[in-house]
């Protein structure tokens, strides 16, 4: 969970510094403990719209 608030903090961050803007995690990297924690985090990044690629 420590990831995905880092990577909010990050995207609110970045959107305050520069107005909108894509952005994209690699989602072969681990985000959880568990393969379910990690879909869970990548499902969370996505409704903040966060694209995962290499799903």
């Amino acid at each position: 969970m420590d990831a995905l608030i880092a990577v909010d903090m990050q995207s609110d961050f970045a959107s305050g510094a520069l107005g909108p803007a894509e952005i994209a995690v690699d989602a072969s990297c681990r985000t959880g403990v568990t393969p379910e924690s990690h879909r869970n985090a990548l499902e969370a990044m996505r409704v903040c719209q966060i694209t995962a690629e290499h799903a």
